[in-house]
């Protein structure tokens, strides 16, 4: 509800009402979710790629390309209904740098983190798209 004062001391109030969304709009809604779903598991192959090759070539183009990767699947996986997708998709990319800086066994460390989260990301991919 909102109310409004007018220059004459007079209140109008209004009350709005949450517009619900059209059986149309459901439906879009699902279609592209439905093809978020089958893009994940590209999406997610693209990013196991670009981590394996910063890892073995220690490639800075590399690690560039997979953060983006993560930061897309992180800022998009909710939007589409995946939001634990997201989660892993943020570890991913908030230890990219930090795997990639490190040396001997603190490395290691920093990217049995990222394998982990990495593994995650495939089981839900795996369970969202039998």
């Amino acid at each position: 509800m909102v109310t409004r004062r007018r220059g004459s001391g007079v209140r109008n109030t209004v009350v709005r009402r949450r517009a619900e969304p059209s059986d149309d709009l459901r439906d879009e809604v699902a279609i592209a979710a439905r093809d978020y779903a089958r893009a994940l598991p590209a999406k997610t192959r693209a990013l196991a790629k670009a981590i394996a090759r910063t890892r073995i070539h220690h490639d800075k183009e590399a690690l560039a390309v997979a953060r983006s990767l993560a930061h897309r699947l992180r800022g998009t996986a909710g939007c589409y209904g995946f939001a634990e997708l997201g989660v892993f998709a943020a570890v991913i990319e908030d230890s990219l740098w930090n795997a990639f800086s490190a040396t001997g066994a603190e490395a290691e460390r920093r990217w049995a983190v990222i394998d982990r989260a990495l593994a995650q990301l495939d089981a839900i991919v795996l369970r969202q798209t039998g």
